[in-house]
């Protein structure tokens, strides 16, 4: 059985539905190992981000550090046994 999905990047979810957002403090990812492709997906949104809380595997962190370049990085704790839950905070 085949099933389609319709899809879209949160940059343009949140961006059409709210076109004048001008800062988020918080944005809480938890796609079930998504979310390289919602970070990636997220550019216009992490301009405006103070704080993501975000998990990541050791294959997947490294992607996810290259998407957030203007933020530090920190572990929060195991959420698996193969993931992390980490939060990435603004850089000044």
């Amino acid at each position: 059985m085949r099933v389609e999905v319709e899809a879209d990047t949160l940059d343009n979810i949140v961006l059409s539905k709210i076109p004048s957002l001008k800062h988020v403090k918080l944005l809480k990812v938890d796609v079930e190992g998504a979310e390289v492709e919602v970070l990636k997906g997220s550019t216009n949104i992490l301009k405006l981000t103070d704080y993501v809380i975000f998990e990541a595997s050791k294959q997947t962190i490294e992607n996810c550090l290259e998407i957030l370049p203007g933020f530090d990085v920190k572990f929060i704790e195991r959420s698996g046994p193969e993931t992390n839950n980490f939060i990435a905070i603004k850089r000044n």
